[in-house]
């Protein structure tokens, strides 16, 4: 992919692109077989069913020539019942952050374009208190999407993840 003045032309397509879109959004989670969980919002990023309770998390993906910024994907985790009260007592009363000196855990709880097997996937994130959409630290490695991270995405992947 080559940048000319704003104006990106793509290796994968020849199209040229003014802006390149640098984040995707998955809206709500997943259940096990693809279908939309029906959420209460506790806080813009801190969802829940009448069962399960989600975080929105953000993965980057960093271009293997470190030719652009890294793609930023927003998706569901599902975490304990616990560590959701905590987040939502940390985010809207700047509670101590003691609790969360060590990365927190939850499973994936979208289905990720382009990396098959990553629902339910095991991921640690890190909380922030200023921050209300943790980064996405650590992925069940040997995994589609652990492998992606770890070796970086090319110009095609871009293409098809953002669908250019």
């Amino acid at each position: 992919m080559e940048n000319n003045d704003n104006i990106f032309l793509c290796d994968c397509c020849g199209k040229e692109f003014e802006n390149l879109p640098r984040y995707i959004m998955h809206q709500n989670p997943n259940t096990a077989n693809g279908e939309r969980v029906k959420l209460f919002e506790d806080y813009k990023t801190l969802v829940r069913s009448d069962s399960k309770y989600y975080v929105s998390c953000e993965i980057e993906f960093p271009f293997k020539d470190n030719a652009f910024p890294p793609l930023g994907l927003i998706i569901w985790v599902e975490i304990s019942k616990k560590l959701y009260y905590d987040l939502l007592n940390l985010w809207k009363n700047n509670d101590d952050t003691s609790y969360f000196n060590d990365l927190a855990s939850g499973t994936i709880a979208n289905y990720i374009k382009l990396a098959d097997g990553s629902f339910g996937l095991p991921v640690k994130f890190k909380v922030l208190i200023n921050d209300p959409t943790p980064y996405i630290k650590w992925i069940s490695e040997g995994s589609k999407l652990d492998s992606l991270i770890k070796n970086g995405v090319d110009t095609a992947f871009w293409h098809n993840f953002a669908g250019a």
